[in-house]
């Protein structure tokens, strides 16, 4: 079964990719100049290439790949509720059965 991370662990994990992100990011500069390009240029030749068409299809990507993340959300709260339902809140041990008074 897979492990389950908690919140804090989630977050520390996505601030990580966040910050591998834009270490990649400030790196283009670097990887224009090593290919002769001056990075400048660079971009605004990406840039006139990118087309209506292409950001629209970009924007629907990132839109789908939201709405997956939202529905792994939804299923995991859903997961954990019912599992706190049926162990009542308690425990993954649970609570002792009440003594019998004699």
């Amino acid at each position: 079964m897979a492990s389950r991370n908690t919140p804090d662990e989630i977050m520390a994990q996505a601030q990580n990719l966040i910050a591998q992100a834009q270490r990649e990011l400030d790196q283009t500069d670097d990887v224009y100049r090593r290919q002769g390009l001056d990075p400048q240029k660079a971009r605004q030749v990406l840039q006139a290439q990118s087309t209506a068409d292409v950001h629209a299809q970009a924007q629907a990507a990132f839109q789908e790949d939201l709405a997956a993340i939202e529905r792994e959300v939804q299923e995991e709260a859903a997961r954990l509720s019912f599992d706190a339902a049926r162990t009542g809140g308690q425990s993954a041990g649970g609570s002792r059965p009440p003594r019998s008074m004699v």
